[in-house]
Formats: structure tokens, sequence, C-alpha cells
């Protein structure tokens, strides 16, 4: 009888038996038997669409319609002080003249 031990490393499982010590990864299938451990990967289709809904789509309520923020819609703010110091830095590794966003 074989014997399987395993705990957790890192991202992985450790498999180990009298023969041999594995790391799982995502997708790997042990079979184990009494006389064999075999080690495969699962096959897999990485275009996997969503089952149809079985409810039907109601459309959204125009009332509960909440809108943008007075921060999305007064545009973006650039921050000076903190980008400046890369701008330098930058300018001078590569003897340029950029400016910052204003």
């Amino acid at each position: 009888m074989v014997s399987v031990a395993r705990r957790a490393v890192g991202t992985g499982v450790i498999w180990r038996d009298s023969q041999q010590t594995r790391e799982a990864i995502d997708y790997m299938v042990f079979n184990v038997t009494k006389d064999d451990i075999r080690v495969r990967m699962a096959a897999i289709d990485e275009a996997i669409w969503p089952q149809p809904s079985v409810t039907e789509t109601l459309p959204a309520d125009p009332k509960d319609r909440v809108g943008f923020s007075d921060y999305i819609t007064a545009g973006r703010v650039v921050f000076e002080d903190v980008i400046k110091f890369y701008y330098d830095q930058t300018n001078k590794m590569f003897g340029t003249d950029y400016k910052p966003p204003k």
C-alpha cells in the first residue's frame, strides 16, 4: 500500500510517497491507487462562456441612477509635486527636458 503525505508549501501542495516527491500546481490531477500514483495535468478549456441566465434580464430603473461624483466630472488631478521628482530624475538620467503635465 502506498502512503501519501501532503503539506501546503507556497502556492502548491507537496505530495510524497516512497518513490517520488511532487509539488502540485493548478489543474494537476493525482490518480492514487494502492499500486501506483499517476500525476497528470487536467484538460481544460480556456475559452469558457457562462451559462445563459435562467431569469429574464430587466432594464435598469432610471430613478436608481447615481451619476458621476464631482471629483470625476471635474477632470483629472495632476499631482505635480509628486511626479516632478520623477520627471527631474528621468530627465537627468536621459539628458531630456520633458515637463510634467499641467
